[in-house]
């Protein structure tokens, strides 16, 4: 018995021991951890402060782009009024140009009705001498420089429409 007692003395030491250096070790290790958890955690807090800064931020940028917005659409309504204007205004200047080419139009007309007539009196016969013919060559002069001057005029008014159009794209 007496060895069965040393045997148990020396295994309860040597537990003993194991038990002290493992409770050391995990003693550590507990001590660690817990400095890691600390670490984590004042990185979460510091992450967390971040993501409110950074909320901020994008609540702050929303309500700015909300301000250019609502002045981005101010100025499409003011520029929107200012082109509906100027295209009133070119209408009443189309309109101006309108009743000037029919006007030239009338002349033209004009101009048509005195050419056709030496081709009716052609028709008719009445071409018999070179007396006629002389005295119709004188209409047809006055009849290419009538045309000359109508297209003249409407070579005019095409370059008036044409700055009116320049006046509105660049105006």
């Amino acid at each position: 018995m007496e060895q069965l007692d040393k045997l148990e003395a020396r295994h309860r030491e040597q537990l003993d021991k194991w038990d002290a250096r493992h409770t050391e070790q995990l003693s550590g290790q507990a001590v660690k951890h817990t400095e890691q958890l600390d670490k984590l955690i004042g990185q979460v807090a510091k992450h967390t402060e971040q993501l409110d800064n950074m909320i901020g931020q994008v609540a702050k940028h929303t309500e700015q782009l909300d301000k250019l917005d609502d002045k981005v659409g101010d100025l499409v309504n003011k520029a929107d009024v200012k082109f509906e204007k100027q295209c009133e205004t070119v209408d009443v200047k189309f309109d101006k140009v309108d009743a000037k080419f029919d006007k030239v139009d009338a002349k033209i007309d004009k101009v048509d009705a005195n050419t056709n007539t030496p081709n009716k009196y052609e028709d008719a016969g009445i071409f018999a001498s070179g007396a006629i013919f002389v005295a119709t060559v004188g209409p047809f002069a006055m009849n290419a420089w009538q045309r000359s001057l109508a297209a003249l005029k409407v070579t005019e008014a095409t370059r008036k429409v044409a700055e009116a159009i320049d006046k509105v794209a660049v105006g």
